[in-house]
């Protein structure tokens, strides 16, 4: 169970981010990536984090992702999060760790780790926050002849197609 703040602080903007906040505001989030080495660099910083190098071109993330890590607070340590709520860290398919809130609802199974999720924009007091919502979207490489149930039976978390990183 996730309670939504009425109000949130609102970001602390620099130089580095401004161009993200701003196309999250648009809800269209992106990123700075490396000509170089292609990786997807969060937060934006001036320069890649893997090769050093400063050629960077923004551009706009899909938004799907997968699961790695969550938590779940019971103690409110800003009014603007009332407790409980959850923090996730999801992996996006651009390779960046995001860490957010899975909003809309929790798995019904209660495995969090590897579901994979959708980003989703919501508006609090006024500014656009991007969290993710569980998604209904299958791998096709988990499919066995077209039937995703099968192989979820067979394999858990893609294990046998090599899926499990």
């Amino acid at each position: 169970m996730m309670n939504k703040p009425d109000t949130f602080p609102s970001p602390v903007s620099g130089l580095l981010d401004d161009r993200m906040w701003a196309s999250i505001d648009n809800e269209a989030m992106a990123l700075p990536f490396c000509d170089a080495c292609s990786k997807a660099i969060y937060p934006p910083a001036n320069c890649c984090p893997s090769c050093f190098r400063f050629d960077l071109t923004w551009k706009t993330i899909s938004g799907r992702g997968k699961i790695l890590s969550w938590t779940r607070f019971h103690r409110s340590y800003l009014p603007e999060y009332p407790a409980p709520y959850n923090v996730i860290a999801v992996q996006i398919e651009e390779g960046a760790v995001l860490v957010s809130n899975l909003a809309g609802g929790e798995p019904a199974d209660g495995d969090w780790i590897g579901k994979k999720v959708r980003m989703v924009y919501e508006s609090f007091s006024g500014k656009m926050l991007p969290r993710f919502q569980l998604s209904e979207e299958s791998d096709p490489r988990l499919s066995l002849n077209g039937d995703d149930a099968s192989c979820a039976n067979v394999c858990r978390h893609g294990a046998c197609h090599g899926l499990d990183s």
